[in-house]
């Protein structure tokens, strides 16, 4: 956070989404997925500050495999 004349300003924000997935297979198309809300989030577009996205895709190893 950066100080300025009327108060502070954001110098970056960092989006952490976590995404838990079933199987280890399905690991890019949910990076890819992340990606692609990343890039339709209104919000995120709406700002004017720079963006880290750093992505956590997990295996949930006690699901069923079908």
């Amino acid at each position: 956070m950066n100080r300025a004349d009327s108060g502070y300003n954001f110098s970056e924000i960092v989006i952490r989404p976590q995404l838990t997935i079933s199987r280890e297979q399905e690991r890019e198309r949910a990076l890819e997925l992340l990606q692609k809300a990343k890039a339709l989030c209104l919000v995120s577009r709406a700002l004017a500050i720079a963006q880290k996205f750093e992505t956590r895709v997990e295996v949930n190893k006690g699901s069923p495999v079908g």
